[in-house]
């Protein structure tokens, strides 16, 4: 046997969902599927949950001729507590790697904390700018957001975040006032005087919403910078 037990056929769609448990030891050269994420218009309905798949006996979860055309990170994708088979995980990180300064125009206001980043290991997620990570997916909904955040500042300052929802559905930006944390700026020696932040909160997220951070300064108008190595992250709950 060196074809797939799950045959993509001609023009096949399906539009609700498949779903299978399948214990199965494939042969030397059989996938156990074909399909391709075009197959799937809808999210989240290719289900491969609490499989046990082998190939000759052993269990080879890195095996891309499993799932030739499709994987656990494709929008159609959610594979959970499968054994043999990778499984999805909804969510992203999104990584400061160059340090961009925030004005801070007036004390006491809320500003977008500005830098250059990159989103890594995105499942169901991407980042339409810069600080941005967003949902692709309409389930799950409920997150949880952790984050690890350096801020350069004034010495002395008091400084405050906060995480923003971008609503998709009503185009406006929901500033989740919950997730506020105040940090004094660290007085060091030599040039470097930071705040530090680690949050740890939940938030709702429907299709094409999308977070961002926020930062005031609540001393003076003393401009601050997010240090490159900070970070957030979104998993699904």
């Amino acid at each position: 046997m060196t074809e797939p037990l799950f045959k993509e056929g001609v023009l096949f769609q399906m539009n609700s969902r498949f779903l299978t448990d399948i214990n199965v030891d494939l042969p030397t050269l059989a996938p156990l599927l074909d399909f391709q994420p075009v197959n799937f218009p809808n999210d989240s309905t290719l289900q491969l949950q609490a499989c046990l798949v082998t190939r000759d006996g052993a269990s080879s979860p890195f095996d891309t001729n499993i799932t030739p055309n499709v994987s656990e990170k494709d929008l159609c994708s959610i594979w959970k507590s499968n054994i043999g088979l990778n499984n999805t995980f909804v969510g992203g990180t999104i990584v400061t790697v160059s340090e961009v300064e925030t004005t801070i125009s007036t004390v006491n206001v809320w500003e977008t904390l500005v830098s250059t980043t990159i989103l890594s290991n995105p499942q169901h997620m991407d980042s339409p700018s810069n600080g941005q990570l967003r949902n692709l997916g309409t389930t799950p909904r409920e997150f949880e957001i952790s984050a690890n955040l350096n801020v350069d500042g004034g010495s002395n300052d008091d400084l405050e975040v906060r995480f923003v929802r971008y609503d998709n559905l009503t185009s406006t930006n929901i500033p989740l006032d919950y997730t506020i944390q105040k940090r004094p700026v660290n007085n060091f020696t030599g040039g470097r005087d930071v705040a530090f932040f680690v949050l740890s909160v939940g938030a709702l997220l429907d299709v094409n919403d999308y977070l961002f951070i926020e930062v005031r300064n609540t001393t003076d108008t003393s401009n601050v910078t997010l240090e490159s190595g900070s970070f957030f992250r979104i998993q699904e709950r």
